[in-house]
């Protein structure tokens, strides 16, 4: 079971990279994507109550 135990542990390394990688991506729509789409939604509901005037 020498394999085995070698097969897990490179696949735990593996994922553990990938939730690495999630996580920065997680990050960067949180401090980065998130407020600017805030802004342009309250742009445009600020558009639209100007335009229905």
């Amino acid at each position: 079971t020498a394999y085995y135990n070698k097969t897990k542990m490179e696949s735990e390394k593996i994922i553990e990279k990938k939730e690495q990688k999630l996580k920065a991506i997680n990050d960067i729509l949180n401090q980065s994507i998130e407020p600017q789409m805030q802004k342009l939604d309250a742009d445009r509901r600020r558009y639209i109550a100007f335009k229905d005037k």
